[in-house]
């Protein structure tokens, strides 16, 4: 298979604080968003072809679909010690303090809004 865009999908439990979660606390751009009688939706690029999206429920209704489970979210960054202090400061949800790993990465864990773990890496000078 030649893929040629990965997308990372999800329901949000709380639209609102995964929306603001994704945006302004990860910094991520965010590519478009929908807000229509069946639903809600926000799409942010990850990378040229990679993206996080995630649905809501109908605005004042609430999220009967399942939040994520059993799934990481990991992204490659070029300071990962830049990113730890910034969401530190920003007060998210730590899963694993910053520490360089034996596979050759320097890494972190946060927790999103809907408990999804989130990775952030960056790999080892040899």
């Amino acid at each position: 298979m030649q893929s040629r865009k990965l997308s990372i999908t999800f329901h949000a439990q709380d639209f609102d604080r995964t929306l603001a979660f994704f945006q302004d606390t990860l910094g991520l751009p965010l590519k478009h968003s929908w807000n229509e009688p069946n639903g809600r939706g926000a799409v942010f690029a990850a990378e040229d072809t990679a993206e996080v999206e995630f649905f809501g429920a109908p605005e004042g209704q609430p999220q009967t679909a399942p939040p994520p489970a059993n799934v990481n979210i990991a992204f490659q960054v070029n300071d990962v010690d830049a990113h730890y202090a910034r969401l530190l400061d920003a007060g998210v949800t730590l899963v694993e303090t910053i520490g360089d790993r034996p596979w050759g990465n320097r890494s972190f864990g946060i927790q999103s809004p809907d408990g999804l773990n989130i990775w952030i890496f960056s790999d080892i000078a040899n």
